[in-house]
């Protein structure tokens, strides 16, 4: 009888405690601020299509996926011409869309910086050839910000002129360096490229204007926007700071980490002044 209650009160107990198991949750859900969060990218990094230059929503996007699924644009044989622009203000364009099809195709990945890179492929050729190369990138262009599909003759708007100038200060002294004082002082290539373009070191240029740096030196964009540098951050021979002029005439800073693959670790755009502080 005793072990027949016994087995009773083990009965009731385990029922309860499934009972009460299947009440709670697996894991608690997310909060609404985190789902916002996990799911709103920066609008620096967002990415946009035109057609015609009329903005073309797209429902969704993957992290790597070819241009030709995207089901919102027109079909590939209407192009007349793609044009890819980044946050940079560079440009990719093909005047011949087709010619980017077929063993070469047209693909945008994110990074895992998160910003989305357009990448033109060459696919491996099919039906076992023995001379087949791996796939590898023909192209790239890096922080792509919109894609412009043109089904009409396209004719790019004449670029306004503009004049660069960089306003260098120290206490009482200013020096300001507009295009052509630029192109006086040595390019520095950036980390990963071979050729120095319309790039060079903060390093370089302080020296080349006689300034030399003893406390923080603070970069300032033209909407007043500030970025500090300390004089360890400066003196870190892991890092390489960098001011590039892109093709608007517009200057950018941007800091590097070095090592067996270097990595972009800070951008801002527009810089109009370095101050010595």
């Amino acid at each position: 009888m005793r072990r027949w209650v016994l087995a009773a009160l083990l009965l009731s107990c385990a029922c309860k405690s499934s009972e009460k198991d299947s009440k709670a949750p697996a894991s608690s859900p997310p909060t609404a601020a985190a789902q916002i969060d996990a799911a709103a990218a920066p609008d620096a990094l967002a990415l946009r299509f035109k057609v015609d230059d009329k903005h073309v929503e797209v429902a969704s996007m993957g992290s790597d996926f070819a241009l030709l699924d995207v089901k919102e644009l027109p079909p590939v044989a209407e192009w007349k011409s793609i044009i890819v622009r980044n946050i940079d203000g560079r440009e990719f364009t093909g005047t011949k869309p087709l010619l980017l099809t077929g063993i070469r195709t047209m693909r945008v990945v994110t990074l895992p910086s998160g910003a989305w890179e357009f990448r033109v492929m060459e696919a491996v050729p099919s039906e076992g050839d023995a001379a087949a190369k791996p796939e590898r990138i023909r192209h790239k262009m890096t922080d792509a910000k919109s894609i412009l599909i043109y089904t009409k003759s396209y004719e790019p708007e004449p670029e306004p002129e503009q004049v660069t100038t960089l306003t260098l200060s120290s206490g009482d002294t200013n020096t300001i360096l507009d295009n052509a004082a630029l192109d006086g002082i040595e390019r520095t290539p950036e980390p990963g490229q071979r050729e120095a373009r319309d790039t060079w070191s903060l390093a370089s240029i302080l020296r080349a204007t006689k300034h030399k740096p003893t406390g923080v030196v603070r970069l300032t964009d033209g909407a007043g926007k500030t970025v500090d540098l300390s004089p360890e951050e400066l003196a870190d021979t892991t890092k390489v700071h960098i001011i590039k002029r892109n093709r608007r005439g517009r200057l950018n800073y941007r800091r590097w980490a070095l090592g067996e693959k270097p990595t972009r670790e800070h951008n801002m755009r527009g810089v109009v002044s370095v101050e010595l502080r």
